[in-house]
């Protein structure tokens, strides 16, 4: 690629233009974002949404690596970057993401916002790490949840690159710490967590990705926010869920304008803000906190009674492991490339993680009753 062509000039100019007339800085532990627009927009309060669960971990050293993202919304630049992606791939031969361009690399995000489809540019500089550039057309919900998924991966990828290892769980924070809520789909890990947020002074760390690290003082959890998906006949038990089921306009993520009854469609998802299903329960943003215990959510429908087994110490690394999230980026493929380390050897890094935080923490398995019942008297005799 020639510097001179007009496609290595355009990125180019993206990440050398100064900011236009507004420029909003917010810092935060693992990103410094930088948000350049002539008005302020709805993605300045989705980033200081955020901004709760990117604080500094448990023992975090000043000099760990962060990133800055470079946020610019410019409707004309995204059209301009949008006609050089689609000339890329019609290429010979064709570039897949994400795109090359010299030293530049680019590749394009989509979703749907309504009847529309938002779109997000993110560029990169292969011998400048911990900068990115997203290029955005403008402020709807599409782009403030695009924004957010590119937040949260670059996250991600620092944390994972500090030893962080990955779990499919979710987690809820009490007086004496965290306590992890492992299960795969459909096995009442977000019902458990529900319940568990409905007592006084809970915290919410994370709906359905943890990471754990094994410090100086024992196990540490942190999460990532994420939109939490509660079906609708889950909803209707939970009374916060249902007054905030009525507020379509104030969830971000793919809900239909009108939703549909509860008794109607229960087939269907409400997809909530963690900032949102934090305030609906009155719980607290919780970026880490110490992990005091793992559970395994096994729901079984014909079960009305909880009952619980707590497993031998043999089988704990095994069952922690089951439930690693070996694809540490389903949605960002193009942050493997980024992570600047040897994927094996960070395998490997986070199995001894995972056999470490086994070997120290309490664990059971837990087949909930009706309502994600018996819940409070498990964690009472696994930690009080």
């Amino acid at each position: 690629m020639n510097p001179s062509d007009p496609p290595y000039r355009l990125l180019a100019a993206v990440v050398t233009n100064p900011p236009p007339e507004h420029q909003l800085d917010v810092r935060a532990d693992l990103v410094r974002l930088c948000i350049r627009a002539t008005v302020k927009t709805i993605l300045a309060g989705l980033v200081e949404d955020c901004i709760p669960y990117l604080a500094p971990a448990s023992g975090s050293q000043n000099n760990d690596s962060s990133e800055d993202i470079r946020v610019t919304v410019d409707p004309e630049l995204a059209s301009r970057l949008e006609e050089t992606a689609h000339a890329l791939r019609q290429a010979v031969p064709p570039q897949q993401d994400p795109l090359v361009l010299g030293r530049f690399r680019l590749t394009v995000k989509r979703t749907r916002a309504g009847q529309a489809i938002a779109s997000a540019h993110l560029i990169w500089q292969a011998h400048a790490p911990g900068i990115s550039h997203v290029v955005l057309a403008d402020d709807n919900p599409g782009s403030a949840k695009l924004l957010l998924r590119i937040v949260r991966a670059v996250a991600l990828r620092l944390l994972l690159s500090r030893g962080w290892a990955p779990l499919h769980a979710a987690c809820y924070v009490k007086d004496s710490g965290a306590i992890g809520l492992l299960g795969g789909s459909s096995k009442g890990k977000t019902t458990t967590l529900l319940r568990a947020l409905t007592a006084a002074d809970a915290g919410l760390l994370a709906n359905d990705q943890v990471l754990i690290r094994d410090g100086a003082s024992g196990p540490v959890a942190r999460g990532l926010p994420t939109a939490v998906a509660v079906r609708w006949d889950t909803a209707s038990r939970f009374p916060p869920l249902q007054r905030l089921a009525t507020r379509p306009q104030a969830l971000h993520c793919d809900n239909p304008s009108s939703p549909p009854t509860l008794v109607s469609n229960r087939s269907a998802r409400l997809l909530v803000p963690p900032r949102l299903l934090a305030a609906a329960f009155a719980a607290q943003p919780v970026a880490c906190a110490p992990l005091r215990a793992l559970i395994v959510v096994d729901y079984r429908r014909t079960q009305r009674e909880p009952i619980w087994r707590v497993p031998v110490s043999a089988k704990r690394p095994g069952l922690l492991r089951s439930h690693y999230l070996a694809d540490w980026f389903p949605d960002n493929a193009y942050e493997h490339a980024r992570l600047g380390h040897d994927p094996r050897l960070l395998r490997h890094t986070h199995d001894n993680v995972l056999a470490r935080v086994a070997a120290r923490l309490p664990m059971a398995v837990f087949h909930p009753g009706h309502n994600a019942a018996g819940l409070t008297c498990l964690v009472g005799d696994l930690i009080d």
